[in-house]
């Protein structure tokens, strides 16, 4: 009896390749599949996943059941050779979901033996089976194996696809391999691919994020040299970048080309710029910033207000701090938890009571519920000044808005249900 639980077929699709490389005018398609019967065979366990979540999951679980077994990958290929008659005169086999599965799972030396093993059996992989297998290798350390098909692939027509370049771009600068990156990119600028400007992106952010500034910055500039103009992400990018790794006078030069871009900068690299601020106590260079930036962009909400209102509690400048809030609220912000959370801070770091009790009735009349961070700041006034009998006051307060907000998440909860 079969199992229903299987998938009803494994399919692997390509198409007839030319000899130069390219796809031929009459393309079709032919298909390696396992049956219901072959999958019965090699991968013998009930397995009771959802049909339409079955591909991922076959090929992690399943393909390590096979192997477990100890069915060999020439009784594989032989049953494929079995089911399917081949048509045409080169048979293509497109496996890149497998040795994907096989990458996942740490086992390259396979993924290579299942290549060598359909050759063997008259089997052609196609280009994106190669390229699998490289990224294959790369993720797992084998980078002479996958530099030997990068250059297998670079010699013959086929152009990789900018995903691929990504990937392998990643698996070299995890490992701090940032020379070998700018080398595929000469490699790919001598051969002329259409993979620009794309390519140039891609190898700014691997440079950005193993703090490669000046691989990054050289990046750039043959970029520009060769007529391809700063965008948006790439502009953003290097302010993250220059806001981990470099120094404030660097990430200050990156904004202003980003400006003169004529390009705006995005939440991120708001967040990332003010933190570097923050860090480094340049509260008064932040709020500059933010005001550069403009407080009424209403695509970023409160976030310029919220940081603007941190750079003075911070600095503890009660009167700009105030004086700010209002600004916000007139210009038609509605203060939100985090905003009454950083004016709590500084009141209580200031012990004024009084503007700390006036914000929890502010928080009220928004209907914005305390949390946490509300309630130690609370608790940190009122104990520092031994206030025991108001302090209960306040802890009745929130004790009441606590119990508001879970009854409320409760009536959600049911309404969902």
């Amino acid at each position: 009896m079969q199992n229903a639980s299987l998938p009803t077929s494994f399919s692997f699709q390509h198409s007839a390749v030319c000899e130069n490389g390219g796809h031929s005018s009459s393309e079709h398609n032919m298909c390696f599949k396992f049956s219901q019967a072959t999958a019965s065979f090699f991968f013998p366990i009930n397995y009771s996943h959802r049909v339409e979540h079955w591909h991922a999951r076959f090929l992690d679980g399943y393909v390590f059941e096979c192997l477990s077994f100890g069915v060999c990958l020439e009784q594989i290929i032989r049953k494929w050779k079995q089911e399917e008659c081949f048509d045409g005169k080169d048979n293509y086999v497109d496996c890149v979901p497998l040795i994907r599965s096989l990458s996942r799972q740490k086992m390259p030396h396979v993924a290579q033996e299942l290549l060598l093993e359909m050759k063997s059996n008259g089997l052609l992989p196609s280009n994106s089976t190669l390229s699998a297998l490289m990224l294959c290798h790369a993720n797992n350390g084998l980078f002479p194996q996958a530099e030997a098909i990068w250059d297998e692939m670079l010699h013959s027509s086929f152009v990789p696809s900018i995903q691929v370049v990504s990937e392998l771009f990643d698996a070299y600068g995890n490992v701090g391999c940032f020379e070998k990156v700018n080398e595929i990119l000469a490699q790919i600028r001598s051969r002329n691919l259409s993979l620009f400007p794309e390519v140039y992106s891609l190898a700014i952010s691997c440079f950005g994020k193993g703090g490669q500034l000046e691989l990054m910055e050289g990046t750039l500039k043959e970029m520009i040299s060769r007529g391809f103009p700063l965008d948006s992400a790439t502009g953003n990018a290097f302010i993250r970048y220059y806001s981990i790794f470099g120094s404030l006078t660097e990430m200050e030069t990156a904004y202003g080309r980003l400006k003169r871009s004529r390009f705006l900068i995005e939440e991120e690299g708001i967040r990332a710029m003010s933190f570097a601020y923050l860090k480094k106590r340049k509260f008064y260079r932040l709020a500059e910033l933010l005001k550069n930036v403009g407080l009424g962009r209403r695509n970023l909400g409160n976030l310029s207000w919220n940081l603007l209102l941190l750079s003075y509690a911070a600095d503890f400048k009660m009167k700009g701090l105030q004086r700010e809030f209002l600004r916000m609220v007139e210009a038609g912000f509605h203060p939100d938890l985090t905003t009454f959370n950083i004016r709590a801070l500084a009141f209580s770091r200031m012990s004024l009571l009084w503007d700390l009790h006036l914000s929890l009735e502010h928080m009220k009349h928004e209907k914005v519920v305390p949390d946490l961070v509300t309630c130690g700041c609370v608790v940190d006034a009122y104990l520092e000044r031994r206030l025991g009998k108001n302090f209960s006051d306040i802890c009745i307060a929130l004790y009441c808005a606590w119990a508001s907000l879970l009854q409320a998440e409760m009536k959600l909860d049911i309404g969902d249900g």
